[in-house]
This record gives structure tokens, C-alpha cells and sequence, in this order.
């Protein structure tokens, strides 16, 4: 080879260094080539998690990755910025898609994936149930059993579905039903009479409350089984002392030891459990109206107040109520106290807690009315649809998955049941479904792990 021969090789191979070198050093730092944009740009990540195990985690059709007890996730590089497509699969269980995005030098994380059971077997509690009234701590169930014209209560223990009958002496349909904060008791109003169930965990005995007879409303303070509070004639009075604690109330809401309630004069204050007045949280009057219904709400570190079924939120800075949205049935406060469900009739909404200007986030809308909605965890919503249960998940990127369970309950025993205008009641305890429909109280197998 002569030396002009050796002086183009050398040239040429010193060129390809140049433009390959550069290409190496940057696909080494999680650089790629965009074929879409004829661009060269860093890359991103996506980090998923997945339960049960056993799931089948797909990042956009390329190759799968099963996890496992000891590896429950599953972790891609080299992802280029913008849209990918999570699948996520396994036998017996409804799909999971969702659609992401992705940043140059950043992982996008999908954390909370829980796959529910496709047809998910029940046990069947109780027949002839009518309603059903579950105590805060999930361990015992209040039961209407009506047959005929006969009407019986009974006490059920959840952990061994043991079952205790209540005679209230009373007739008349259960108007409302308010558990203590320890659950050791229940105050059950039929008609105008109110009766307390105490010893909730054995031999419940049953008290005929003559002081709150045709009261207004009636719940314990939270920090004292001992103590009912009720209101009559606007009036807010405690079982334990004569005299009223509060007059002209519109709304009352009691936690930490105190009061906060809404006078008719509109001004919202804070008093002790004997009425002693600590506080004005209000500086402008909310205005009353006299046909109208209001309630008190405290979330977190939020104060809501309801006027029929517009909310509104005290704001910190301007100490009055504003218009925080326009329809809503219920607020329901996630199991961690990180999140607020906000129902209405087709929609249900989301927001934090702990945020100084909160927003309602829109989650769902339906052109069925819906029946309730409830928490499944902390990372789920259960609600019913007519006869259909659906199960939501809350993470609002890309599309929001939802799953109908089957309109046909399988029993242990490999019967059906239909479903009909189901209630519901999800067990954060034992992570089970409670579902009463046409007078059976079926309750399901662990819906997530």
C-alpha cells in the first residue's frame, strides 16, 4: 500500500470517528435519533407498578415483562419523548390501558395499578335485608330484616358474621342511624324516638332516649361515647347538661373538642363542647335562607359548608365562604386523608387536601344517575349505576380506566344472583364488597390484594 493510499484510509477512518464518535458518546448519555422530528433527543423513562402479580406489563407492544412477588414493577429506558401505551394483562382479570406521556430526562411513573377480577365471587349473609348501616370501623353491620309485615333489627359481626337481634320495642322506619367515633355504641332514630345501643361488641343492650325525642338531629362527640349532642327549636343542646349550649343555629360540626357551627346571623364561629365561644371564622355574614338545608364539613384542614346541594369553602385569606362548586351530594374523605370524592348526580370530581387554593379535578360523568360512590382504597372510587357497580381508578392522565363488574353475582356455591339497584358498602378492613340488592346482603371475596 503506498503512502498516499495510507494517508486516504487514515482520512477517511479519522472522518467516520468524527461523525461516529459524537453519535456514541450521545446514545451512551440516552440520546436517540427522532424519526418523527429528524432530530436527535434525549430520552425518557417509564416505571410501572402493578397488582396482583402475575400481571403482564406491555410498554408500546414491545417485549413484555411479567412481575412477581419480589419484582411487582417494571422499569423502561431509552424511551423517546411524547405518547406511549401501557397494557397491562392477566387471566381472569379486565385489562388495563392507559395512554402516558413522556419527557426527555425524566420517568414517568404509573405506581398504582390494581386489576380487578373479572367475575369475583360472593357469599350470600342474609336474606330479606332492607338496609344496611356499617359502623366506622368497618366491624360490625346494622340490619333492617323485614318479613311480611314483621320488622326485625339485628347487630352483625363482621369478623365471625355472628348475629344479634335488637328489639326496640318500636315501630316505624329507621330515619337515621349514627355511630360513635370508637364504634362502641349507635344512636337509632325510628319516628320521632331515638335509642341508643351501647356494649356493640357483646350483648348489646338498648336505652329509650326520652330527652331527644322529636329532635332535629342527634350525633356523639367524636372524643366522648358519653356524650350526644341534638338540636331542637335551633337550639343545640348536649345530653350531658339542662340548658342549650348554642341558640340560632343553622349548621353545627363537631371535632378536636370543639364546635364550629353556623348561626343564623350567617357568621361561622368556633366554641368548646360547652358552648363557650373561642372564635368568629367568618368576617362577612353568609346569607340564610329560611327553606333552606345546611351542613358543616371539615376535610382535612378545609372547612365546607353545604346549602342544599351547592358547596361552598371558607377561604383562609378573604375569612368568608365561596362558591366552590354547584352540585354535590356527597364528600367522601380517601382512607389516607389525602384526597376528597365530590358526588353528584352524573359526575364525580377529586380534589387534595392540604392545598391552600383547592380545585375540584372532573373525573367522571354519566348519563345514568349516579347511586353512590365510595372509596376502593386510596387509589380507586366504586359507585353504582342503576344495576351496575363500576369500579374507577383516579389517575386522570391520558384516559381513565373503568370497569363494570357482572350484572349476575357467582356465589361460592356457583349460583347466580342478579343484580338490581344495588347499595354498596366497600370494607377497607377486610378489602370486601357488601352489596344488597332485591333483600339479599352478599358480601364478595378480597377484591384487591
Amino acid at each position: 500500500m503506498t503512502r498516499k493510499t495510507r494517508f486516504i484510509v487514515f482520512l477517511i477512518c479519522l472522518a467516520l470517528f468524527v461523525v461516529i464518535a459524537p453519535y456514541i458518546i450521545l446514545y451512551s448519555l440516552g440520546y436517540r435519533i427522532d424519526i418523527r422530528r429528524f432530530n436527535i433527543t434525549a430520552t425518557g423513562g417509564m416505571y410501572v407498578r402493578a397488582l396482583p402479580q402475575g400481571a403482564t406489563i406491555t410498554i408500546d407492544s414491545l417485549a413484555s415483562q411479567t412481575t412477581g412477588l419480589f419484582s411487582p414493577s417494571v422499569f423502561r429506558q431509552n424511551l423517546l419523548p411524547g405518547p406511549h401505551t401501557v397494557t397491562i394483562k392477566k387471566d381472569g382479570y379486565f385489562d388495563y390501558q392507559k395512554n402516558l406521556e413522556v419527557l426527555d430526562q425524566s420517568v414517568t411513573k404509573l405506581e398504582n395499578v390494581i386489576l380487578m377480577k373479572q367475575q369475583p365471587r360472593f357469599t350470600l349473609l342474609q336474606n330479606n335485608v332492607q338496609e344496611f348501616y356499617p359502623s366506622p370501623d368497618e366491624k360490625n353491620i346494622l340490619l333492617k330484616i323485614v318479613i311480611g309485615q314483621k320488622i326485625n333489627y339485628q347487630l352483625v359481626h363482621l369478623e365471625n358474621n355472628q348475629t344479634e337481634d335488637l328489639l326496640f320495642g318500636a315501630t316505624g322506619n329507621i330515619s337515621s342511624v349514627a355511630w360513635s367515633g370508637d364504634s362502641s355504641r349507635t344512636l337509632v332514630r325510628l319516628g320521632s324516638n331515638y335509642f341508643l345501643v351501647t356494649s356493640v361488641s357483646q350483648n348489646p343492650k338498648i336505652t329509650v332516649l326520652a330527652l331527644l325525642t322529636k329532635a332535629e338531629d342527634a350525633s356523639f362527640n367524636p372524643e366522648n361515647p358519653n356524650e350526644i349532642f341534638f338540636v331542637k327549636n335551633k337550639n343545640l343542646y348536649s345530653n350531658q347538661q339542662t340548658l342549650p349550649l348554642i341558640k340560632n343555629i343553622a349548621a353545627w360540626h363537631v371535632a378536636n373538642n370543639s364546635i364550629s357551627w353556623l348561626s343564623q346571623d350567617g357568621f361561622l364561629y368556633t366554641s368548646t363542647t360547652r358552648g363557650i365561644v373561642i372564635n368568629t371564622l367568618t368576617k362577612k355574614p353568609f346569607p340564610i335562607k329560611t327553606e333552606a338545608a345546611y351542613k358543616i364539613l371539615r376535610r382535612a384542614d378545609m372547612t365546607f359548608l353545604q346549602e342544599n346541594q351547592s358547596l361552598f369553602l371558607l377561604d383562609s385569606e378573604s375569612e368568608a365562604f365561596k362558591n366552590f362548586y354547584s352540585s354535590v351530594h356527597e364528600i367522601i374523605t380517601s382512607p389516607d386523608g389525602q384526597k376528597i370524592l365530590y358526588q353528584n348526580d352524573h359526575e364525580i370530581l377529586l380534589s387534595k387536601t392540604h392545598m391552600q387554593n383547592p380545585a375540584a379535578v372532573f373525573l367522571n360523568r354519566f348519563s345514568d344517575t349516579i347511586n353512590e360512590a365510595q372509596w376502593l382504597g386510596n387509589d380507586y372510587v366504586i359507585f353504582t349505576l342503576r344495576d351496575a357497580i363500576v369500579i374507577s381508578e383516579i389517575d386522570t392522565r391520558g384516559n381513565v380506566n373503568t370497569v363494570t363488574l357482572p350484572q349476575k353475582a357467582l356465589l361460592t356455591d356457583e349460583n347466580l344472583i342478579d343484580i338490581k339497584s344495588p347499595d354498596i358498602f366497600f370494607n377497607q378492613q377486610d378489602k370486601k364488597l357488601y352489596l344488597l340488592s332485591e333483600g339479599g346482603l352478599l358480601v364478595s371475596e378480597r377484591l384487591v390484594p
